[in-house]
């Protein structure tokens, strides 16, 4: 969970890439987001501006690579706040139905997508 706190736009990010997630918008809560992770646990920060990144570890490359491919991954974000999405590091397996958002701003897709 992270709080709205007065923010009319958020970020979320997935700093290093991310296999197998499912993102959804859901109006039934006052929260910037909620997520749930299986598998290997990313660290989730919530930074200045709304800005959530979620960062899977690795001491390398590969060693990410192996965590990403094992994990998977639940968002349900906001209605009441304009989001954009930023995948750094590439995307394979999303799902995204962001239907239930007012406002989407942009999607952002560094790295490869699958």
């Amino acid at each position: 969970m992270a709080p709205i706190d007065g923010a009319t736009h958020a970020r979320l990010v997935l700093a290093r890439g991310t296999a197998d997630l499912i993102v959804a918008a859901d109006p039934s809560f006052s929260d910037l987001l909620r997520a749930t992770f299986r598998g290997p646990l990313p660290d989730v920060s919530v930074e200045p501006e709304a800005t959530v990144v979620v960062r899977y570890q690795g001491s390398g490359p590969i060693q990410w690579l192996m965590q990403a491919w094992k994990a998977r991954g639940d968002v349900a974000l906001s209605s009441a706040v304009a989001w954009t999405l930023e995948f750094r590091g590439g995307v394979h397996r999303l799902h995204a139905d962001l239907r239930g958002l007012e406002t989407f701003e942009g999607i952002e897709i560094r790295g490869g997508v699958g």
